[in-house]
């Protein structure tokens, strides 16, 4: 679920409280734009219905100033969640700007739709589906392409599947299998925070089994 910012007048870090049905909803990660809201010492992510979401730079010369996805909440769906709208809350926002004088933040709620035969979702790139991703997840997506592209069986569940295609193009590619190696070298070799967003640029349409999420 992405989090935007529609105006800025600039602002050097920032927070703000981010609340759920934590028993329909499980936050697995938030995803931070490196550009508009780099992560600021973050504390790990846990699923308690509640998560002070911190960003931007202490150290900041000017501030950040652009509009768009600040980060993106990533969220899996519980196996007894029913198909309803599930509020997404935003409290507490606390913003300075470079000069540490506070910054006036208005904060609009958003929703989760769930709609009857929504799949749980699954966490991008995670193709053996363990709730991260790693080299083992790369080398399984490329065993699987491998295998589509000589005629045979994947040898993969619908659902991991859904995970290798981080693309979302409906298709297991060579691309998709570069771009999970990609991910995981600059996440957990390199300890650089890339998303989703930054790698892949402009995101396709979500298939309609995707978990889907607006604005209220």
């Amino acid at each position: 679920m992405p989090v935007t910012a529609d105006s800025s007048t600039g602002y050097a870090v920032g927070s703000m409280n981010v609340s759920w049905n934590a028993d329909a909803l499980i936050l697995k990660a938030v995803e931070y734009n490196a550009k508009l809201a780099p992560a600021n010492q973050p504390a790990p992510v846990k699923n308690s219905g509640i998560y002070r979401v911190s960003f931007g730079d202490f150290l900041a010369a000017e501030n950040f100033t652009g509009t768009g996805v600040l980060f993106t909440l990533v969220f899996t769906v519980s196996e007894n969640a029913e198909a309803t709208v599930y509020p997404i809350t935003f409290s507490k926002p606390d913003f300075l700007d470079k000069d540490m004088n506070t910054v006036t933040v208005s904060c609009t709620d958003g929703a989760v739709t769930l709609e009857s035969g929504t799949e749980p979702d699954v966490l991008r790139g995670d193709t053996d589906c363990n709730d991260e991703v790693s080299i083992e997840d790369v080398q399984l997506a490329l065993q699987a392409y491998t295998m589509r592209v000589s005629g045979k069986d994947t040898g993969l569940t619908d659902k991991q599947l859904k995970a290798a295609d981080v693309n979302e193009n409906g298709d297991l590619s060579v691309d998709d299998v570069q771009n999970i190696l990609i991910y995981y070298v600059n996440n957990t070799v390199a300890g650089k925070k890339l998303t989703w967003e930054e790698l892949l640029g402009d995101q396709p349409q979500p298939r309609p089994d995707v978990l889907k999420a607006r604005a209220s």
